[in-house]
């Protein structure tokens, strides 16, 4: 199994490296559930790790378990809670798509998940696309913990929402609602 093939993938592990140590693990994902099962030979130590819902991206809570167990130096992320529920989920609900120099790029929908948050479906490459959870930050704001970004939805004055804006990084993409 650590035949590897692209320098870093096996017959069903992977190369899970920890700074100077090596690790050969596999990751799980099904809905919002996420797993990660690994091995470090040099050290016998093996690291399981399951979760549901997660707010943070799955390699961040497995840098920080290693850094505790090595005794390595990690800064642990500051998590903020929003109990805000207006404007109401049903307003940021519906169609977008996203352009880039006048050609449209990507389709998706938004819908509601559980609790104060959504979901995001990608439908520019299938309409069986995994949802991407998006919880929420502010009045307008979400999150997406796997990927860490960020969409900001634009309200009028009207208060319905016609475009937002998904931020990661220094990068700014610009969507319209729709539908």
């Amino acid at each position: 199994m650590k035949t590897l093939r692209y320098r870093s993938t096996g017959h069903g592990i992977f190369k899970a490296p920890f700074y100077d140590k090596e690790g050969w693990g596999h990751t799980g994902r099904v809905d919002e559930f996420r797993s990660f099962l690994g091995y470090m030979p040099g050290d016998s130590l093996v690291v399981g790790v399951v979760s549901n819902g997660i707010r943070m991206n799955l390699n961040e809570v497995l840098i920080g378990v290693l850094s505790a167990y090595y005794g390595r130096v990690y800064e642990f992320p500051t998590f903020t809670k929003c109990d805000l529920v207006e404007p109401n989920r049903d307003l940021f609900v519906g169609k977008y798509k996203l352009k880039f120099m006048g050609l449209t790029v990507a389709r998706f929908d938004v819908t509601k998940a559980g609790g104060n948050a959504l979901f995001l479906n990608d439908k520019s490459k299938s309409e069986n696309v995994e949802k991407a959870l998006m919880v929420r930050e502010d009045a307008k704001t979400y999150y997406m913990p796997e990927t860490g970004g960020r969409i900001v939805f634009e309200i009028s004055q009207k208060g319905k929402v016609k475009k937002a804006n998904f931020k990661h990084g220094k990068t700014t993409l610009r969507c319209k609602k729709v539908k």
